[in-house]
């Protein structure tokens, strides 16, 4: 609750506040780091290195999301159809 005021009171001095703002309608809650929600909306056809030369990109978070998203429609289909086989 005291991180939400917070944030909210650093919000006009952030430079992506359209972001943020948006972030927030859509989860609700203001992002900490806004770097790990730009690495997870980045389009894979977007190729970009860091530092040390290393490619960035969000394959692992896609695989993640995949999964979850996997695991949260099997769960709502079985506690619809308990009687059902897999």
């Amino acid at each position: 609750m005291l991180n939400n005021i917070i944030d909210r009171i650093k919000l006009p001095f952030r430079k992506e506040k359209e972001l943020y703002l948006s972030l927030y309608n859509i989860i609700g809650v203001y992002p900490h780091d806004i770097s790990l929600y730009k690495l997870a909306l980045m389009h894979k056809s977007l190729f970009k290195r860091n530092a040390k030369g290393k490619p960035v990109n969000n394959e692992r978070l896609e695989f993640l999301g995949d999964s979850v998203l996997g695991f949260v429609t099997a769960k709502h289909l079985y506690s619809m159809q308990p009687t059902l086989s897999e």
